[in-house]
């Protein structure tokens, strides 16, 4: 997983200084970004979860891998 500061700065560049917040738990894998803005319906959220993750794959961020047993 990516360093926070790291998703911070790529965040930030798109959201603006004071808009995003990174963190997550000592020894957890995963991270928790905040941005300040409200979205008007759940497509809208998910529209905009979209921007984040391609904006941070663009940004060559490693977000490691998901696993599920459903297969």
């Amino acid at each position: 997983m990516q360093d926070n500061r790291e998703i911070k700065r790529v965040l930030t560049a798109i959201y603006g200084k004071g808009n995003v917040r990174v963190s997550s738990r000592r020894g957890s894998s995963f991270t928790r970004v905040h941005i300040a803005r409200t979205p008007l319906d759940q497509d809208q959220a998910n529209a905009w979860r979209g921007e984040v993750r391609q904006a941070l794959v663009n940004a060559k961020c490693d977000l490691g891998t998901a696993y599920t047993d459903d297969d």
